[in-house]
């Protein structure tokens, strides 16, 4: 459950970041692809044994290999956001950039990644507790 939170976090930070300008948005859409190119099993294996082994590496190998896909995910549902026309009428009427996303496009990406990251480890969101 903890590597899926950080997961998300990460992810959403990224993707979040991508929307600052459009420099920002190629470095990280360089970073993804770069990341989505080495294989992922691979790459966990070797985070999590650089690491020293153990229940915390393999969570923050975990967390800095499943990110890409979602920050994608997330990216793209804000790229959507951003050009939507209450955005645009919003910008009409002058408000912020930081207002902007903090009040229109964070919300509604939100949800894109809380049901991301319930698929991510559904374990958890599936089992009865006793």
């Amino acid at each position: 459950l903890s590597a899926a939170l950080l997961v998300t976090l990460v992810a959403l930070s990224f993707a979040s970041l991508a929307m600052l300008s459009p420099i920002l948005d190629a470095l990280v859409s360089l970073l993804i692809d770069t990341l989505l190119s080495v294989p992922h099993l691979i790459l966990l294996l070797l985070i999590a044994f650089a690491l020293g082994g153990g229940t915390q590496a393999v969570i923050i190998a975990v967390a800095l290999t499943h990110w890409p896909s979602l920050a994608r995910l997330l990216r793209a549902e804000l790229l959507s956001l951003r050009n939507a026309p209450y955005v645009a009428i919003s910008k009409g009427f002058g408000k912020r950039q930081g207002l902007l996303f903090g009040t229109t496009c964070c919300p509604m990406c939100c949800l894109t990644a809380w049901s991301a990251h319930c698929c991510c480890f559904p374990t958890p969101f599936c089992m009865k507790r006793p």
